[in-house]
């Protein structure tokens, strides 16, 4: 039978998978597409292209990371020439960051230790 701690062990774990959920991304937009925060970090792997007829959205709190490489020409990038619209709040800001930024999400491991660095 369900009881009341085993549903509540089965919520803390269902919200430990969720807050660490990756959407991985690249290419071309040419949709008009929704981003939201349910318990997901989208990182950018490569070029992201949003086409002439598409828009982003990014709705409250949802973070968007991009990776990382040492090599500039190898940097991942998002070119907009399209539309983009946020609708982040003081409270929940959409943010735009580095994947070495743990303060974000975890990937690396290393709990809080990294922090992204100049030209990432």
């Amino acid at each position: 039978m369900y009881s009341p701690r085993n549903i509540i062990t089965a919520a803390i774990l269902l919200i430990s998978v969720q807050s660490f959920a990756q959407t991985y991304v690249s290419g071309v937009i040419s949709t008009d597409i929704y981003w939201d925060s349910v318990g997901s970090l989208y990182i950018i792997t490569d070029s992201l292209i949003i086409d002439s007829t598409a828009m982003l959205s990014l709705g409250e709190g949802a973070v968007v990371m991009f990776r990382y490489h040492p090599d500039p020409a190898k940097k991942s990038y998002m070119v907009i020439n399209g539309g983009i619209q946020s609708f982040g709040s003081s409270e929940n800001p959409v943010v735009f960051t580095s994947e070495g930024d743990d303060s974000m999400g975890d990937l690396n491991g290393d709990g809080k230790a990294s922090l992204p660095k100049p030209g990432e």
